[in-house]
């Protein structure tokens, strides 16, 4: 019959550490025009990495062990920003995992998802009577792209949003909305 000290010494070996790149990224909602597409685009605001250090039993218990220790510090990571997208990617040896915080108010709820994460915008195309016309974000500016609105300008068949993470093709009817922004963006 094995002592104590031996019980808890193979406890104490069971667990393996595993590294873990924690990077998170921070994006500000606004409401802007890129050409004549008036959208709701997420523009950067910081980034942070860190390495951690996991204890684990096996490799599968990897994800659920970071899981729940992000969801543990997310009060802390997310304290700082009001009305925010908070996005952490989580990577290491044979794993990666992605996780997504609004800190918006209730109108996010419900929103459009556009890409199933945030997505820089290359440019921006209005399809009008079978012709495309192109338009990319203001020179310096970054946005992404993530939930919310992507407006059909009035007269045009479509809007081609292209994205570092591939298109996408919005023809929703054209729904008028309150005065927007001045225009941004130039022409492609």
């Amino acid at each position: 019959m094995p002592g104590k000290r031996e019980s808890q010494q193979s406890t104490a070996e069971s667990y393996k550490k595993a590294d873990a790149i924690l990077h998170l990224r921070v994006y500000k909602p606004q409401i802007t025009r890129v050409g004549g597409v008036l959208m709701k685009v997420y523009e950067p605001l910081e980034e942070a990495e860190s390495l951690e250090r996991i204890e684990v039993r096996t490799k599968k218990d990897i994800v659920d062990a970071i899981y729940n220790k992000v969801q543990k510090d997310k009060p802390r990571l997310i304290s700082r920003y009001r009305d925010a997208l908070v996005e952490v990617d989580v990577e290491g040896k044979g794993f990666a995992l992605f996780l997504g915080e609004s800190t918006e108010g209730e109108e996010s709820l419900k929103p459009d998802l556009i890409f199933p994460r945030p997505a820089r915008i290359i440019r921006v195309g209005v399809v009008k009577q079978g012709q495309v016309k192109w338009a990319k974000p203001k020179k310096g500016t970054q946005y992404y792209v993530f939930e919310g609105l992507v407006e059909v300008p009035k007269g045009a068949d479509a809007v081609i949003v292209e994205t570092d993470r591939g298109r996408r093709i919005i023809t929703r009817p054209y729904t008028p909305t309150p005065p927007s922004p001045a225009e941004e963006g130039e022409e492609a």
